[in-house]
């Protein structure tokens, strides 16, 4: 079973990374060809190889009564009308379907199985990937969750697209055998050229589809391929095991303060909680990789702290100085949260950040200005 595992892992890899970008850009070519350009809707609509009331007409005209499209119908009474050795017309041949409609959809038939076939084996490995159930420290697991249900809704709107060849046929026999039967009706026969128009138009949007499928899907898990392989990482483990096994009210308060400077000039509204804290973040990481990520989780965080009075009141009443774990509690989770999202920066740099930043500017707002807090690590 292991092997079978780490066989569906390593397909699982290189599809992401190498077959479904290599399909999504040969898709683009297609889109981008004169095969599927609006130019060849004119072509789309041939004229249909049956033949037209005046056609038939003609012939009965000519009286070609030997031709194999001919049949003699001799003492037919209608309506008290007698008709003697009448030649009634039947068609006897064959319809070909389009060959543009065609060529199209052998085009498209096999992406559409390498995409549902590909999906198949990526949902088991994401599947693979997930951890046993535990409490807490599952950021990441809620990213696998995500991506999985990603995957299946792209997976269901593809498998649809199977059935798009079958109905269209099925309807355009019906419509043929429409034409057939009522020669000297001309909205049948108009009919079938727009259905084949709309057909066309239909595998051009399939086309399109499939290629944005094949890079979304490329794109959201390239993005999120740490996070679904290891979704529990050390370093968020080993600070999650911390606040429970010292989950005593002081100790929380002392990790989220302790060693951190002494607050001064705190501005007291959230607008100044949240821009000068995000700022530091924005300077103080300009030469990392993931700037922009780590900014935009400053900017969620001070947003979930601002939160926290409004939901909780704050954390030591102003009046009686006594500690309110609801808040305590939040704020250690937020800033918890923090520490794992900034997970490609040291330890220590996250908890500046996550600890020092954001107390330094929104300890009153929180009502925990009255606290020394100092920083004893150089960032």
């Amino acid at each position: 079973m292991d092997d079978y595992s780490t066989k569906i892992k390593n397909s699982a890899e290189h599809l992401i990374r190498n077959e479904f970008p290599e399909k999504a850009l040969e898709l683009d070519t297609l889109v981008s060809s004169e095969v599927l350009s609006f130019n060849e809707v004119t072509k789309i609509r041939e004229e249909i190889q049956l033949p037209t009331a005046d056609d038939i007409v003609a012939h009965l005209a000519n009286g070609s009564k030997d031709h194999p499209h001919s049949a003699t119908a001799a003492n037919m009474n209608n309506n008290g009308s007698h008709v003697e050795n009448a030649t009634a017309y039947v068609f006897n041949g064959t319809v070909p379907s389009n060959p543009l409609i065609s060529i199209l959809e052998d085009k498209l038939r096999p992406y559409i199985l390498h995409f549902l076939d590909s999906v198949a084996i990526i949902k088991l490995w994401i599947q693979l990937m997930i951890p046993k159930v535990e409490d807490g420290n599952n950021f990441g697991v809620s990213v696998q969750e995500d991506s999985l249900a990603e995957v299946r809704t792209l997976e269901t709107e593809v498998a649809q697209y199977i059935d798009l060849t079958c109905k269209y046929l099925i309807s355009r026999g019906e419509l043929i055998k429409k034409v057939v039967k009522y020669p000297h009706v001309e909205d049948f026969r108009r009919s079938v050229q727009s259905l084949d128009e709309k057909q066309f138009v239909s595998l051009r949007f399939v086309a399109l589809e499939l290629r944005n499928h094949y890079t979304s899907v490329h794109d959201l898990l390239m993005k999120n391929l740490e996070k679904i392989k290891k979704p529990r990482s050390n370093q968020a483990h080993s600070i999650y095991n911390y606040f429970v096994m010292n989950f005593v009210l002081l100790v929380i308060v002392m990790f989220v303060l302790a060693n951190v400077w002494l607050v001064d000039g705190i501005a007291i509204d959230d607008f100044h909680c949240k821009i000068p804290t995000c700022r530091d973040v924005y300077y103080g990481l300009k030469n990392h990789p993931r700037q922009k990520d780590y900014e935009n989780v400053c900017y969620e965080t001070v947003f979930a702290l601002q939160d926290i009075p409004r939901t909780h009141g704050k954390c030591i009443q102003p009046k009686t100085g006594i500690l309110n774990p609801p808040c305590i509690y939040a704020l250690a989770a937020s800033i918890k949260k923090c520490i794992e999202r900034m997970n490609e920066l040291s330890e220590d740099t996250a908890r500046f950040y996550c600890g020092y930043t954001l107390m330094k500017y929104c300890a009153v707002h929180l009502g925990l200005e009255g606290y020394e807090q100092r920083f004893k690590h150089k960032i």
